[in-house]
């Protein structure tokens, strides 16, 4: 296998060639040119945007929870309450009223 490849690299090294045409691809690559300036604060005005809609979004949200407590008491007081009470006070209250019976 070895002599195989050895003559086949050997044929080529007698072989002499010439260059006698080039060829390149400056005609397929993109001639760029400058950016207008509107372009780029249009996407300046876009980012500013969205960053402010975001921020909106926050005080939004807090705005929305604070007209649906306003219209459902009851339920916006039943969902706060596993927040103020702890798992600790529960089971301190079971294991007292059991110890009364």
């Amino acid at each position: 296998m070895a002599n195989v490849i050895k003559t086949m690299f050997n044929s080529m090294e007698n072989q002499k060639h010439t260059l006698d045409h080039v060829s390149t691809n400056k005609h397929c690559l993109p001639h760029p040119t400058e950016l207008e300036s509107w372009y780029l604060w249009v996407v300046l005005g876009i980012y500013v945007a969205q960053v402010g809609l975001y921020y909106i979004e926050a005080y939004a949200l807090r705005l929305r929870r604070v007209i649906a407590s306003f219209f459902y008491r009851r339920k916006t007081c039943y969902n706060c309450d596993p927040v103020y009470t702890s798992e600790d006070t529960q089971t301190s209250d079971t294991s007292s009223s059991s110890e009364e019976d």
